[in-house]
């Protein structure tokens, strides 16, 4: 429901929730417990220009991320399952994230994923592909140097 995930509506209920942001190193996440509104004000504020980002968030430690130990069950309750795949069983999660931040890269089993709001971009390979990546590069950095670095730098 767009109207539980507005941010207007969101900072109404939950300014005060404290939340729990995990930093985008793939291998062990840093944590850091601040308030949702917080967050926003300070966590979302994408860096301009974007390509900024590069430079401070080149290490992946600085770039955060609100998903994981985060539960929201009065959005999660709303969601209607899709009936496909099996969506009607399954975990549910949340998260939200600024411009240029993003989730790690990781491997994990079947999922099926849904953006609410904004952009998002998946990297999704055959499991006997493997990725050369440091882990203490944000996904944005990655994946700004395997389009603009030399053909064949970044797929291992």
């Amino acid at each position: 429901d767009e109207g539980l995930c507005a941010k207007s509506s969101m900072l109404q209920r939950f300014a005060d929730r404290e939340v729990v942001l995990s930093n985008a190193v793939s291998y062990s996440h840093g944590r850091k417990r601040t308030t949702f509104q917080e967050y926003l004000q300070t966590d979302m504020v994408p860096p301009m220009p974007l390509e900024s980002a590069l430079g401070v968030g080149e290490n992946a430690t600085e770039t955060w991320y609100l998903c994981g130990e985060n539960f929201w069950d009065e959005i999660l309750q709303a969601y209607e399952r899709p009936r496909i795949l099996g969506g009607e069983r399954g975990s549910l999660a949340f998260g939200i994230g600024r411009t240029g931040s993003g989730v790690p890269l990781h491997y994990h089993g079947a999922a099926f994923l849904e953006v609410t709001h904004g952009r998002k971009r998946w990297f999704v390979a055959q499991p006997q592909v493997r990725l050369d990546w440091d882990p203490e590069v944000s996904t944005f950095s990655w994946f700004y140097n395997y389009v603009n670095g030399p053909t064949g730098s970044t797929p291992a």
